[in-house]
């Protein structure tokens, strides 16, 4: 965008997409906006304020103008259902290489969550609605089948949400009761209250009140250590909207390497009341016995409460 109008003589793209991580002077900060010099010819001009500018786009993506015009990207974003016509522009942004990958991240899941809710389709045939399948990547619709079963013991009142940092890279799941998690979960709640040994753990665990949530949507154990503490700062802003939505009575943390990043997204939803951190049960038998021995009194006396 040229400033020209505001007194500045510089060259910038002014780039807005859903909210990231950047570097400001020398902290991380949550922002939408971000700018970097011109490095290719320019499109198609327009205006903000009083200020001119003109989009960078190269000459072989002029025919996406219309594709990325503000309206109609608009229109996509708050529309709750789609028709035909909807996926079809859906499909076309996801190819337009003028797009941040932030938009298209967002425009995917809205059409993986095409699948997990009917009522969002509108005026689809039969043959429609089984050809969405292929149009979702396949680890996209692993993330699919691990949100449809997680919402499947989503509580109406949550009393306890517990916190944990993703999904094993190793495709177990805590809602598929396969998960060391799972064990550790289930083996406190047992010493805590030893009459649910003789229910279904999951079912009993959601008639409580208590519903587990993951801080990243995707594995990060097999990520590098930078990879991974940005993939936590990343997930602080989907996991505010989750505190905000749900508003728990208590929150556990059973990982403790992001105690920080919870607390962050505790303040971002402006949520305020007990939480407890805890060392993840794995390998360590110290961090096992460390877990019981704090989350079973724990439990006690949170879900005694009224």
């Amino acid at each position: 965008m040229s400033y020209g109008n505001l007194g500045f003589n510089k060259s910038r793209l002014c780039n807005c997409g859903l909210l990231r991580q950047v570097l400001w002077h020398g902290r991380s900060v949550a922002t939408a906006v971000y700018k970097e010099r011109f490095s290719r010819r320019l499109g198609p001009r327009f205006a903000l304020g009083a200020a001119e500018g003109r989009c960078r786009q190269d000459r072989d993506d002029w025919p996406q103008t219309k594709l990325l015009s503000r309206s109609w990207i608009t229109r996509l974003y708050l529309t709750k259902k789609y028709n035909c016509e909807d996926i079809a522009d859906v499909r076309r942004v996801l190819t337009a290489s003028a797009l941040s990958d932030s938009w298209k991240e967002y425009f995917h899941e809205r059409l993986v969550s095409l699948l997990g809710n009917e009522e969002m389709l509108t005026g689809q045939s039969t043959r429609e609605v089984r050809a969405l399948p292929f149009l979702i990547r396949p680890e996209a619709r692993r993330l699919m089948a691990r949100e449809r079963l997680r919402k499947r013991y989503r509580p109406d009142r949550v009393r306890i949400l517990f916190v944990g940092e993703s999904p094993p890279a190793s495709g177990r799941f805590f809602y598929q009761a396969d998960s060391g998690l799972h064990r550790a979960v289930r083996e406190t709640f047992f010493r805590a209250f030893p009459s649910l040994r003789n229910t279904e753990f999951l079912s009993s665990f959601c008639s409580v009140g208590c519903y587990l949530v993951d801080l990243c949507r995707d594995p990060v154990d097999n990520m590098t250590r930078d990879a991974r503490r940005h993939a936590c700062r990343r997930g602080e802003t989907r996991l505010a909207q989750k505190i905000r939505a749900l508003r728990p009575q208590t929150i556990v943390t059973v990982v403790r390497s992001i105690r920080a990043n919870v607390k962050r997204a505790q303040e971002h939803a402006d949520w305020s009341g007990r939480h407890l951190e805890l060392p993840y049960p794995g390998r360590w038998h110290r961090h096992r016995t460390k877990f019981h021995r704090l989350l079973v009194p724990f439990l006690r006396q949170t879900l005694a409460e009224d």
